[in-house]
């Protein structure tokens, strides 16, 4: 009888020590398939974390686009992407962040309420030319505001443009951006150097394109590692 305990101790002993072992390569395989690296070829985008398809012209197509989006929290970090089509690319040579403003463009604004009390935006163009600022509603911009930890990689192709970046959790903490937050997503598709259809996540109260106001955010839990 002693015998027939001992082995079934054993043999307990064994199973939860395999079962451990997978657990622990599980989190390997995990950890490791959902590292991202910054090279705007987003094959290590594994898993579909916040991701949408289409952004919206209200204003002037009326109608949606093929952009994609996601955004994900790990490694100390705030990962996206925007994966965009657009075959007539408008990129004027970037001289200073003024020259984003007539370029293509994909935008992310960050806001802790839905007043705009205070937030924060970049936008990006197909070549990597980056111009952000905070602001204060309405329309109170601080050009000389910069995000000290905002790091992007830019690839053009055929049918389009493919934006990744990064901001480090740790500056968008300290920015009050934590938990419940508001967040606009937005892209410029230029036409020629006056038309340009503007595109968002989140359909804004305006009859003209405006992504200055409230209604243009949507509330997202910002979580942080």
């Amino acid at each position: 009888m002693k015998n027939l305990v001992f082995l079934f101790v054993v043999c307990c002993f064994v199973v939860n020590c395999l079962k451990s072992k997978e657990v622990a390569q599980s989190k390997s395989l995990k950890g490791s398939s959902e590292l991202i690296i910054l090279d705007g070829k987003l094959d290590d985008w594994k898993t579909k974390t916040n991701y949408i398809k289409g952004l919206t012209d209200p204003w002037g197509v009326k109608a949606k686009d093929s952009t994609e989006f996601d955004y994900k929290v790990s490694d100390g970090q705030f990962f996206f992407y925007f994966k965009t089509i657009d075959t007539t690319l408008t990129i004027p040579t970037f001289v200073s962040e003024q020259s984003v403003i007539y370029a293509d463009r994909v935008e992310l604004f960050f806001s802790k309420n839905k007043d705009l009390e205070k937030y924060y935006c970049f936008e990006v163009t197909p070549k990597e030319g980056i111009l952000d600022y905070s602001a204060k509603h309405y329309r109170a911009f601080d050009q000389d505001w910069n995000f000290k930890t905002l790091k992007v990689k830019a690839v053009i192709a055929e049918a389009g443009y493919t934006v990744e970046g990064q901001i480090a959790t740790r500056e968008l903490h300290e920015l009050g951006l934590s938990g419940e937050i508001h967040l606009g997503v937005f892209r410029a598709d230029y036409q020629n150097e006056k038309e340009v259809n503007w595109y968002t996540k989140t359909i804004p109260d305006s009859p003209t394109p405006d992504f200055h106001i409230p209604s243009a955010f949507e509330k997202i839990i910002l979580d942080h590692e």
